[in-house]
């Protein structure tokens, strides 16, 4: 007789799986409210921690989306900074520029005071005294974590207006030195980021209490005041 075969007995065939971080890593579905959380929690984490002490997945976690979507809307970290702070920055440098443009078309030629109130104003109006400034507290954390870049960003945003103020001191002082006017400006730009962070405490204690630091429009008229009275110190030529 002849010999009997035996049957072969194959396993089924399974479907193949793509490791895990594969298909973690892969390029999901674009979705404009995860590029809309994205930038939110952005601005939260880099206003928090600054730029270096922010991760990409930190950034993706609080938005609670997959990080590929930040490389997929923005490249990389440093190019979501730019977007975030250049974001923060756009409705305070418009705001800005109304309030420059009110001021030349007035009659009566604008004080001093009204000219830097038209700078200084709208910080104030982008700001929670208990919170502080996000924009502050990423040009503060940008130029402790990345000084070159910071001095680009700031040069590209704020170039424009910081012009248009000087443009307009210069037609309230006369033959006044615009290198002197530069260097008070300089000083009026450190003394609105350090002054628009928390710092209700810190007032307190080198003011003995008098100064709680929690009232917006008495900051803003000690700093137009103070700022005013240097603007006027200018040398003439």
């Amino acid at each position: 007789m002849p010999a009997i075969s035996k049957p072969t007995l194959s396993r089924p065939t399974r479907p193949v799986r793509k490791p895990a971080l594969a298909m973690a890593d892969a390029t999901p579905t674009p979705d404009e409210s995860a590029r809309d959380r994205l930038v939110a929690a952005a601005k939260e984490l880099f206003a928090r921690r600054g730029y270096n002490h922010v991760s990409i997945r930190d950034i993706a976690t609080l938005a609670g989306v997959n990080s590929a979507l930040i490389a997929y809307y923005f490249g990389n970290k440093e190019t979501l900074f730019r977007h975030v702070y250049f974001e923060a920055a756009r409705p305070i440098n418009e705001e800005r520029i109304v309030l420059f443009d009110a001021l030349e078309r007035a009659p009566k030629r604008p004080t001093i005071e009204a000219v830097i109130a038209a700078w200084l104003r709208p910080m104030f109006h982008m700001k929670s005294l208990a919170h502080g400034s996000p924009i502050s507290e990423m040009s503060l954390s940008l130029t402790a974590d990345h000084a070159e870049l910071s001095d680009q960003m700031n040069t590209e945003i704020y170039s424009e207006v910081n012009e248009r103020l000087l443009v307009l001191l210069e037609s309230r002082l006369p033959g006044a030195s615009r290198r002197s006017l530069a260097w008070r400006l300089y000083f009026l730009i450190g003394a609105v980021v350090t002054i628009t962070r928390p710092h209700a405490e810190g007032m307190r204690r080198f003011s003995h209490g008098d100064c709680a630091g929690e009232d917006a429009e008495e900051m803003m008229r000690e700093l137009i005041s103070y700022a005013a009275a240097g603007f006027r110190s200018v040398p003439r030529s």
